[in-house]
């Protein structure tokens, strides 16, 4: 009461942020308790601005908003850059629409995946996917999909469970078990402490924020299984260091070479995790990729450490072409990221498999390279918001005879591996991530929407159950990722980097090139 009082004495908003655990910084209107964004109306209804969906607007004043959004400024200046390439990563609704049979490779024993017998495959036996068998038709192509819209919200994926029946429910739920059984198994447990990040452990965590500690031990595990993989530039890592100019391997004599490692933190927030990379293992590129502002950045740190050159892009990883960014030339680069949420995580992929060894004259002339893949570290969340439209490996699931709207009940259906039917409560750490959708507010909340069918659904399953569902739906998801980027000549890996009370969210994809690439 007293602290409404106080800002009832100011010029401020009175509106509470319950997110951000204060009232609004803004300027009331005058006469008005209230700024413009959180003033009350009884009569219209407020709608996400066109351009920045993460506010709202009045119906009525919407278009007028739109010619003047602040976001709007910043989506033009950015539209300007060399690495803007608007819809690059962003996928197709259409790509996957070819339902042949697809022979994955499952060899590597030692991965998140068994070898698979097509012969006790009952779904590859028939050599037909089961889409097939049910005229399943991918979004906006002829059909009934209940599910066409390029981006299906969380609320659209629970009415579409609500509608099955259980027949349907139950036929869903064994060939969700059938494909787990088949292509996953549990990931290693990697939870490791190098010792190049022990004055972190040691001496940089302040003991009455709790929640630093946490982020803290996931960086350093996250880290150390990047150092594990040979992905840093630690003496234990495998990178090659050598003086073999890029002519000699392209057969190209302009003299150009690769010249330097890049670190690319995809959804960086804040800049942390680079931070701890630069601090720790001597980093000296960091290429930070982030499309909302923070505060209490860790880029002015990042600018005092000597040696260390960085940069800092503001914009959507669906519209990056790492071609385009001048830092990047003549380099080889690892992408990475902590806690990259749902479709994000399949922009990232597509972004950094997209550039190529391609040379190119520079605006003075002189040949240089385009940036090189390295290898991929990135540990994925959120598999609640993944799209069909974004998702790498669309031809996976219709081979296993998943359709679209299928895809969308499974995604749903990972909520259940945080939350059961329960909403996060504070022990669970999502506030980690870097969501780079505007879903990001919907949490799992598992069935909170009364419905009678979906109250049916629930009690087909008790809370442990629905848990164990949830984690195999995410794991499936995965195993998708995974596989998509050994089709594409690298060498993946997947662990459980940090324990489940640390963060639920703990998994970890490890990519790289199966044949060594060459650094200067």
């Amino acid at each position: 009461m007293e602290r409404q009082a106080m800002n009832k004495n100011s010029k401020r908003c009175q509106e509470w942020l319950p997110r951000k655990k204060r009232f609004c910084a803004s300027l009331a209107l005058p006469g008005l308790e209230y700024c413009g964004n959180h003033r009350p109306s009884t009569t219209e209804i407020r709608v996400p601005c066109l351009i920045d969906p993460s506010h709202t607007v009045l119906q009525s004043e919407l278009q007028i908003h739109a010619k003047k959004c602040p976001a709007l400024k910043q989506l033009q200046s950015a539209s300007q850059q060399p690495y803007f390439h608007e819809g690059m990563n962003a996928g197709s609704d259409d790509d996957g629409e070819d339902h042949r049979h697809v022979n994955y490779c499952l060899q590597e024993h030692n991965l998140l995946y068994h070898n698979l017998d097509n012969s006790e495959n009952p779904i590859a036996r028939k050599g037909v996917s089961r889409g097939q068998q049910a005229g399943a038709t991918l979004p906006m192509a002829e059909g009934n999909s209940t599910l066409k819209s390029t981006s299906v919200s969380s609320k659209m994926k629970r009415s579409a469970v609500a509608v099955m029946h259980r027949a349907e429910f139950d036929d869903l739920l064994q060939r969700i078990e059938s494909v787990h059984k088949n292509y996953c198994s549990e990931p290693e447990e990697s939870v490791l402490q190098p010792m190049a990040c022990c004055k972190w452990l040691e001496s940089n965590i302040d003991k009455k924020l709790p929640f630093q500690e946490k982020h803290v031990v996931q960086q350093v595990s996250l880290l150390g299984n990047l150092e594990n993989f040979g992905l840093t530039n630690s003496p234990t890592c495998n990178i090659r260091q050598c003086e073999v100019s890029y002519s000699e391997q392209t057969d190209v004599s302009n003299g150009c070479g690769i010249q330097k490692l890049v670190y690319v933190e995809f959804g960086a927030g804040r800049g942390y995790l680079s931070q701890m990379l630069c601090d720790c293992y001597g980093i000296s590129n960091v290429l930070l990729v982030e499309r909302r502002s923070y505060k209490f950045k860790a880029d002015r740190t990042l600018r005092q450490l000597s040696g260390v050159h960085f940069a800092r892009l503001r914009i959507d990883i669906e519209n990056l072409n790492l071609e385009g960014v001048e830092m990047l030339q003549n380099s080889q680069f690892v992408g990475i990221s902590k806690h990259l949420c749902g479709p994000a995580t399949d922009l990232a992929l597509r972004c950094c498999l997209a550039t190529s060894a391609n040379l190119s004259p520079n605006s003075n002339g002189r040949m240089e390279a385009s940036p090189l893949l390295y290898g991929i570290g990135i540990a994925t969340c959120c598999h609640h918001l993944c799209q069909w439209k974004s998702y790498v490996n669309k031809q996976f699931f219709v081979s296993l005879g998943f359709s679209p709207d299928e895809f969308h009940t499974i995604t749903w259906l990972t909520s259940w591996a945080l939350s059961g039917d329960e909403e996060h409560g504070d022990g669970h750490d999502i506030s980690g991530s870097t969501c780079n959708y505007q879903e990001e507010k919907e949490c799992n909340t598992g069935f909170s929407i009364a419905g009678e069918r979906l109250n049916e659904v629930k009690q087909l399953l008790d809370k442990r159950e629905r848990k164990a569902l949830g984690m195999k739906c995410k794991q499936i998801l995965d195993c998708g990722r995974l596989l998509w980027l050994k089709q594409n000549g690298l060498e993946v890996k997947f662990v459980q980097y940090v324990s489940e009370n640390v963060s639920p969210e703990n998994k970890l994809l490890l990519a790289r090139w199966q044949h060594e690439r060459i650094i200067l």
